[in-house]
């Protein structure tokens, strides 16, 4: 007879629910997730996974019929997809491997790197006369840290990943360690059953899975999100929260607290860290303002109309499905000036994360926008 308190917020849930449902029945998607959560303390204000089913069907005699139709939909309504969804991440991981060469001290974030072929090639060890081509998006110009990641620059991504010609790169080892720091690989603990946790590919793990040696070029697909890097949801917008709020990264968590029948507290459950100080917060401030300037004049530009400032990243993430249209991502925060909610959204075989994703975070940002009109308005 005790009652469960969440952290959710059911108006948000309501409006997270709607637009990322609109958003998939426009793009004929299979499924969806997306999640919003507090930048400051990991609490779960929102968590959605489409397509869903109605848990009141439970509380009365349940025909058979309807049971078996939803256990084999094979869009999989039970399953549930923040959480347990294996995602190829796309361009949604270069701020962090831009805090990790910032770290690492790889490159100075002034340094423009030339992009103004629109690729790079690199010559086979064993035979010279075998080149491979990694191409970006479009050609991008000479690009330093917060331009490449304003305009999602492959190319920067590919040289300070894995190297090239003079830009040294961080190198596999390094680019695991960072993105593992930020919370992708392991389950992060969140208080619900089925969290699985994703993949940063390595060395001995080609090695005993693939049978096959690692080269630059998986270096470099890793560092623009690509080849066999897999994450959830939920690890994005954990990730993306330390690096909103100056580098904590919070357990994420959706109870708030269990109460008796008379509203008595039986068990409060308090925000934890699981990790801090990942990397110094001045050099994270250079990660947020190439975010910033995604929204000003780079790929989430969509988004330069709110009335508050937000910063975020767009991702076109590959499937192994070479016959489906690629996975759409967008994960950021606001206020950019004092994060408080950080969110993430990925819809499946939606195509370009700025048409298909950026349009449901904006209707999260202006609900954000109209609870704290007041507040915002007197800053």
């Amino acid at each position: 007879g005790n009652n469960l308190i969440l952290n959710i917020d059911s108006n948000l849930q309501k409006i997270l629910t709607d637009a990322l449902y609109t958003k998939m029945i426009e793009t004929k998607a299979p499924g969806a997730a997306a999640i919003v959560l507090d930048a400051k303390s990991g609490k779960i204000l929102s968590l959605v996974s489409l397509p869903n089913f109605d848990n009141n069907i439970f509380n009365r005699n349940l025909a058979n019929e309807t049971y078996q139709e939803l256990i084999n939909d094979k869009n999989r309504p039970f399953f549930n997809r923040v959480i347990s969804g294996f995602y190829p991440v796309g361009s949604t991981i270069k701020p962090f491997v831009a805090a990790a060469a910032l770290a690492e001290n790889t490159i100075d974030p002034n340094y423009k790197i030339d992009d103004t072929l629109g690729y790079i090639t690199i010559t086979n060890e064993f035979n010279p006369k075998i080149t491979y081509i990694f191409r970006d998006w479009r050609p991008q110009g000479f690009v330093d840290m917060r331009r490449a990641l304003a305009v999602s620059a492959n190319v920067y991504f590919y040289e300070i990943g894995g190297g090239y010609k003079n830009v040294k790169g961080l190198g596999i080892d390094k680019i695991e360690k960072y993105l593992k720091l930020f919370g992708f690989g392991p389950p992060l603990g969140i208080d619900l059953p089925g969290e699985t946790g994703g993949l940063v590919p390595n060395p001995a793990w080609k090695k005993a899975v693939k049978h096959e040696n690692w080269y630059t070029g998986d270096t470099y697909n890793v560092s623009i999100g690509q080849g066999d890097l897999i994450i959830t949801p939920l690890q994005m917008a954990a990730a993306m929260a330390a690096v909103a709020n100056g580098g904590t990264l919070w357990r994420p968590k959706l109870v708030s607290k269990i109460t008796d029948f008379n509203s008595n507290t039986v068990a409060e459950f308090k925000p934890e860290i699981i990790r801090t100080n990942l990397i110094d917060n001045d050099k994270l401030q250079i990660v947020r303002e190439g975010l910033r300037d995604a929204v000003t004049e780079g790929t989430v530009y969509f988004l330069k109309d709110l009335p508050i400032k937000v910063a975020g990243k767009t991702g076109t993430a590959q499937v192994s499905n070479t016959f489906r249209k690629t996975n759409a991502w967008f994960t950021g925060f606001a206020p950019y000036d004092n994060p408080e909610i950080v969110l993430a959204i990925v819809i499946e075989g939606a195509g370009e994360g700025s048409t298909a994703a950026v349009p449901v975070a904006k209707e999260v940002f202006k609900w954000y926008y109209n609870q704290n009109y007041d507040k915002l308005n007197k800053q």
